[in-house]
């Protein structure tokens, strides 16, 4: 059965079913609207553009009351740090936000004002470099590195002429050229192209093995390059090699080695230093052969002879070609480096 019910705004009477009795209290939206309203709905402006605030669809009134700017975009710009400046066309004040500032814009509140800034109306009088001529320029080339300095494209060219106010003779040829100042003391700079720097650094010897007059360069002669070509390199290097030889120490590379010294005992030398060089680190996979063992007091019967301590060192080519020059020196290093870090010991017993 139904049951009749009192709208609680209106007053008007309604039958509806049982079960919406408990619930029901409004009998149309317009009378669930008038409801919710508390205060009534100030006029109200945007605060950042100042256009009149306009109610959406389905706002209520104290939403309405509590909005403080039309749209989303006002909102945002709000938020957004800014300076007031003054235009300098129309006299008008605007906001600029930091961005803008830091880029250089926002001189101008409008695009039409920043076309009239940037125009031949605002210039300023700067005085020519070169020919002291007064001419006018925009005002946004007379700032920053963009500073006009010139009048004209003829006063730009003289004024880079008078750099090259020197002339110099060609030590080659005796033709005159022109050289800046501050390179005209130069050795590079006394000859007028690079042919006549070539044609005067030659000289004519005589090669030292075979006695031919041929044409070199005097940086050649001053390294030592006194020979005609590779051929007569070779034959004088085959005159001094032996017993002719500047390292030749009487032949102790024919010497015998100590019979212990074996494939068995240079494995157990390449063990003890981690199958790596002792004096760079490089791997025996990066050496790509097996590594040399090194005698470091430079004695090939320090196995056998116990009077001498038996030292090695498992090295790549690289270094065992270093440590056959200046002996001393590697013997002493690498001597003092065994005895102190490993107490004498270089080999697996």
């Amino acid at each position: 059965m139904p049951v009749e019910v009192e709208c609680k705004q209106c007053g008007k009477r309604l039958s509806i079913k049982p079960s919406r009795a408990k619930t029901f209290k409004y009998c149309s939206q317009s009378c669930y609207i008038k409801a919710q309203i508390k205060t009534p709905m100030k006029d109200k402006n945007c605060e950042y553009c100042g256009k009149p605030l306009k109610r959406r669809n389905k706002e209520k009134p104290n939403q309405f009351n509590k909005r403080k700017y039309c749209n989303q975009r006002c909102a945002y710009n709000s938020r957004i740090r800014s300076e007031k400046r003054v235009c300098p066309i129309c006299n008008k004040e605007f906001k600029v936000p930091q961005w803008k500032i830091k880029k250089g814009e926002g001189i101008c509140c409008s695009p039409v004002c920043a076309g009239i800034y940037k125009s031949n109306k605002l210039r300023e009088t700067v005085v020519c470099k070169a020919c002291g001529k007064n001419f006018t320029i925009p005002a946004h080339l007379n700032k920053g590195n963009r500073i006009r300095k010139f009048c004209s494209h003829e006063c730009y060219v003289k004024s880079k002429e008078e750099k090259y106010n020197i002339f110099k003779k060609c030590a080659n040829c005796g033709k005159e050229f022109k050289v800046l100042k501050s390179k005209a003391d130069r050795a590079n700079y006394n000859y007028c192209s690079v042919k006549c720097r070539v044609e005067a650094h030659k000289v004519v010897i005589n090669c030292a093995y075979c006695g031919k007059e041929y044409t070199t360069t005097k940086g050649a002669v001053k390294h030592g390059r006194t020979m005609c070509s590779i051929e007569c390199r070779n034959k004088a290097q085959k005159q001094y090699k032996g017993s002719k030889a500047a390292g030749w120490k009487g032949g102790i590379s024919f010497e015998p080695y100590c019979h212990k010294f074996n494939e068995e005992f240079k494995e157990r030398v390449r063990e003890f230093w981690g199958r790596k060089c002792g004096i760079c680190g490089k791997t025996e996979k990066e050496n790509k052969i097996k590594l040399s063992v090194h005698h470091c007091n430079y004695l090939k019967m320090s196995c056998c002879d116990l009077d001498i301590p038996p030292l090695f060192m498992s090295i790549c080519k690289s270094c065992h070609g270093k440590t056959n020059h200046n002996r001393e020196y590697w013997e002493k290093m690498l001597t003092e480096y065994i005895m102190i870090w490993f107490d004498g010991e270089s080999y697996i017993k």
